[in-house]
């Protein structure tokens, strides 16, 4: 196991803070999940990291790769992200995991939530960062498994760069998402202002940042 891919990004110095979407994450967080959308370099991973950053709530980070397509590297990667916060929990799941022969996903998939609802003495921030890469179907049933049946203080955040095979309408209609996509991740003239200030000491005139709003729409990787 690759302890490091559950670091969360670090957050540099000079980087620019998006108030108003950091606002959105808090006030949706009673919400069992948020979808975060976007193409390459639209800063989404950095948006999740920054709202953790500051905020209160304990969180567990796994930056996926392809090798999270096998369904045990998957489920173990996701209990030891848990276990560091709360040590001890899992126990079940771990054990059916660890076994020479995995049990029948729906088992195991029913066993995992189950110790995860059991966790109440705080909230916490589940974040499955690039989850594009993830193909394996089993895997998509654990989280269409997870969104309908939610355990109550686990708030789970998906990171991808294009829509999952999930119900997002229905999540939508009874209120059980929050998403943030592309539109909402440009960087708006105001944020182009702020961006050269912090970053590069410039006072950046507005015909300058309209030029570069306009050539780049709001793209931060063109921008930068």
């Amino acid at each position: 196991m690759l302890l490091t891919k559950l670091h969360r990004p670090p957050i540099s110095k000079e980087h620019v803070y998006r108030d108003h979407l950091i606002n959105r994450l808090d006030k949706n967080l009673h919400k069992p999940f948020t979808f975060v959308s976007a193409g390459a370099g639209y800063g989404k991973s950095m948006l999740i990291s920054s709202w953790l950053e500051l905020s209160k709530e304990k969180y567990a980070w796994i930056s996926l790769d392809e090798g999270d397509n096998d369904i045990r590297d998957f489920v173990q990667y996701l209990i030891k992200s848990i276990q560091i916060e709360f040590p001890g929990t899992l126990t079940k799941s771990e054990s059916l995991v660890n076994n020479s022969e995995l049990p029948p996903c729906r088992v195991l998939w029913e066993e995992l939530i189950n110790e995860m609802n059991e966790i109440t003495t705080s909230n916490l921030v589940l974040v499955l960062d690039d989850y594009h890469i993830i193909q394996e179907s089993n895997i998509h049933d654990f989280i269409n498994l997870f969104l309908k049946f939610p355990p109550q203080h686990i708030h789970l955040v998906l990171i991808s760069r294009y829509d999952p095979p999930f119900d997002l309408p229905t999540l939508r209609a009874h209120n059980k998402m929050n998403e943030i996509r592309m539109t909402d991740l440009v960087f708006q003239p105001n944020d182009i202002t702020n961006l050269f200030r912090t970053q590069s000491k410039l006072e950046l005139n507005k015909e300058l940042v309209d030029a570069l709003y306009k050539t780049t729409e709001g793209w931060i990787v063109g921008i930068r």
